[in-house]
């Protein structure tokens, strides 16, 4: 076989490798979700008596007008007060959305890393515990390195639902409106009075340069008393007619990557194998 039909070959291998290696990883990470976040509930047991009063202690003591929030998508360095309180490394809970099909860890602090590999509680807002008066602000990339994370979040509308999962607990949200503010419009993200909230943050529009943030407000429903029919929760209410359809969609999306990923695999192989065959022509 000649030396430039082999370097065709290589170049080959190599694009359809690629395109194989980072279908097959996105994949992967989506399909194993159930599985990843199952093993860990069953494990992490309840919370002990210590760690829940230093938690109560933290968001007792939270004041975002004279504290303030720091950006955690232009900031590498935040400082973790929240992570002091389990093992900085540690997974805290577990953040649901079915109508996305999103389930990853939620880590205390919204460092680099810790959003590398989830969402991160913004530092300065509350532990996602519950609480009436409280808001815990969950950020997470649209898109990170192998992983789709919160790339399909605009597709969530009034009352689809979210769940926060520790500690053998589960608590949950409906959205009730979204935001679209600048990356220092932090009083947008003060708690409200009476309301037991839940803000995702993830970055917007979904391509560079990011120069908006995106907020999906929830308001916990666990409670008898939790409203989600009210409009004086910030951000405007959400028409809930494309819940449906942005349900199906986003399925479809997970579906139509794994065929494409079996694809990828089949015309890898095919590739393979003629150029298998090739050689052994040659040799004859």
């Amino acid at each position: 076989m000649r030396s430039s039909r082999k370097f065709g070959y290589a170049i080959l291998f190599v694009g359809i490798g690629l395109l194989t290696f980072c279908l097959n990883n996105l994949s992967y990470k989506i399909f194993s979700q159930d599985s990843k976040m199952d093993e860990f509930l069953k494990g992490q047991g309840d919370m002990t008596t210590e760690l829940s009063q230093k938690i109560e202690d933290y968001n007792s003591n939270l004041d975002v007008e004279e504290n303030g929030l720091v950006d955690p998508f232009n900031s590498e360095d935040v400082e973790l007060e929240g992570s002091r309180l389990i093992d900085e490394n540690g997974i805290f809970g577990y953040l649901e959305i079915p109508k996305i099909n999103f389930k990853k860890p939620i880590y205390l602090g919204a460092s680099y890393n810790h959003l590398a590999k989830g969402v991160g509680q913004l530092d300065g807002t509350s532990i996602p515990v519950g609480g009436k008066g409280r808001r815990s602000v969950l950020a997470g990339h649209r898109g990170w390195y192998g992983d789709i994370m919160l790339l399909k979040v605009g597709q969530l509308y009034s009352n689809d639902v979210v769940y926060v999962h520790h500690h053998n607990k589960t608590l949950t949200y409906k959205v009730v409106g979204r935001q679209y503010i600048r990356p220092s419009d932090w009083d947008m993200l003060k708690p409200v009075e009476g309301k037991d909230m839940l803000t995702i943050l993830s970055c917007d529009p979904m391509y560079p340069p990011f120069t908006r943030r995106i907020l999906i407000n929830c308001v916990r429903v666990d409670d008898t008393t939790a409203d989600t029919s009210s409009d004086n929760v910030n951000g405007n209410k959400d028409s809930s007619g494309k819940n449906l359809s942005g349900k199906s969609s986003s399925k479809t999306l997970d579906y139509v990557l794994l065929a494409l990923t079996i694809l990828a695999w089949i015309v890898l192989i095919v590739n393979i194998r003629k150029f298998v065959l090739d050689i052994r022509k040659h040799k004859k």
